[in-house]
């Protein structure tokens, strides 16, 4: 008799190679007795066993390209069981919060996903009341997305931001908290139409359906050829988005969120055993050293907060060794023009067993990921391109999404259900439309 681990959930099990392995590509089932997990490889998951240790990849040119010993550890299962631990830093004034995908770690090197959240706390009545925002795009010109850049920068952890196309009036992005701006902007860019029927009036319609009738609500609609419509209740904006000084213009509609507390925050990462740099993020600028990576954020306001995934690398090394990751924010405090630092370290063991590394993933991070990668905002993050060959990230994305929302139900933390329902509101209209 036969046990069976289903590996259905990824929706792209059809894509699944055996590797040597007794498998039914009818029902997408691995015999009892296998060991190891799924790797995402462009031509789909592939199971891979544990007793086959992938090779190190040995870097002698430091301008040669970035690879990878093997592509993105999944379980077989294709289901995750575990989520991250937080490490939170904090000071006056300023909250950083860390986590990890692994705390097992590839013997062979390769990479992690870590996740950023600052958050910049604030006295009572320095900063503003929450508001809801919604942002119409009437223009499909090169210069819109550094304008939506600019309305992102101006909100809050209590804002909401939705943003609707005027091109057949549909939501970019459903009302979600400011706090996740790289995913808001990366689904607005994602699906931004570059053609079709313009319907302003249906995306006014659209907006004020989600923005409700209470609280302080704003619709700025970023136009060359519309006016500024009249809304009981609602205060309204154009810009012209290809204007030498729409941000200024989007920054005098939006106000901030608080005053500047901090100014040029950059986390800079290192590690022992040997240098781990930040590959690729969702957000701010990246900067590599010779001795780890740079991670501008620029300017914090207080009430600010934002959501970030890195990717970064690991260095290979012996099973059963630690590796830790230290990150060092440092930042100039506005008030008092005094430098402010802040010091964490991410610990990892190294482990050559691809089962355990694959069962001790963190759910609540890959999924926060996988989401962005989805929207194309982490372009390599699950081995690139070449994954669209086999029907994209998407139905993986949504797996993952739904995968959190039922961890969401075993751990004691609201975050993993308001994430979630974001990731999942998110992939539904990124969802490609039915010809």
């Amino acid at each position: 008799m036969r046990a069976i681990v289903r590996a259905s959930v990824l929706g792209l099990a059809a894509a699944v190679a055996a590797c040597g392995v007794q498998y039914d590509p009818k029902t997408a089932t691995f015999y009892q007795g296998k060991r190891g997990g799924l790797v995402m490889t462009p031509n789909g998951p592939v199971f891979h066993e544990s007793a086959d240790v992938p090779e190190r990849v040995v870097f002698r040119d430091p301008e040669e390209a970035w690879r990878a010993p093997i592509g993105f550890i999944l379980p077989k299962s294709g289901k995750f069981t575990q989520t991250s631990t937080p490490i939170t830093i904090a000071s006056q004034g300023i909250v950083i919060v860390l986590r990890s995908s692994d705390t097992l770690i590839p013997s062979w090197g390769g990479e992690i996903l870590l996740r950023v959240d600052v958050h910049a706390t604030a006295a009572p009545g320095t900063t503003r009341d929450g508001e809801r925002v919604a942002i119409i795009v009437d223009d499909a010109s090169e210069s819109v997305g550094a304008v939506l850049d600019a309305a992102m920068a101006r909100l809050g952890a209590r804002d909401l931001i939705t943003i609707v196309d005027a091109r057949g009036a549909r939501t970019l992005v459903p009302a979600i908290p400011a706090t996740h701006r790289s995913l808001a902007l990366a689904a607005a860019a994602h699906r931004l139409s570059r053609d079709g029927t313009r319907d302003l009036p249906g995306a006014l319609a659209v907006a004020r359906k989600t923005l409700g009738t209470t609280g302080t609500r704003r619709v700025l609609i970023l136009s060359r050829v519309a006016k500024a419509p009249s809304i009981d209740g609602v205060s309204t904006a154009v810009v012209d988005p290809t204007r030498e000084d729409a941000a200024e213009a989007v920054q005098a509609f939006l106000p901030p969120v608080g005053p500047v507390t901090f100014r040029d925050l950059t986390l800079t990462f290192d590690s022992v055993p040997a240098p781990s740099r930040v590959l690729e993020s969702s957000g701010g600028e990246n900067i590599w050293t010779l001795d780890g990576s740079d991670l501008r954020l620029g300017d914090v306001r207080a009430g600010d907060a934002r959501s970030e995934i890195l990717r970064v690398t690991v260095p290979p090394w012996i099973p059963g060794k630690k590796l830790t990751l230290h990150m060092t924010g440092h930042a100039i405090d506005a008030t008092s023009s005094k430098s402010r630092w802040l010091n964490a370290d991410v610990h990892g063991i190294y482990e050559d067993d691809i089962e355990q590394i694959a069962e001790s993933r963190a759910g609540d991070v890959i999924a926060y990921a996988s989401a962005l990668a989805t929207l194309h905002r982490l372009h390599a993050a699950f081995v690139g391109e070449g994954v669209n060959r086999v029907g994209g990230l998407l139905p993986l994305a949504r797996a993952q999404a739904q995968s959190l929302s039922l961890l969401a139900r075993d751990f004691p933390d609201r975050g993993f259900a308001e994430d979630a329902a974001i990731l999942q509101a998110i992939l539904d209209v990124a969802a490609p439309e039915a010809p």
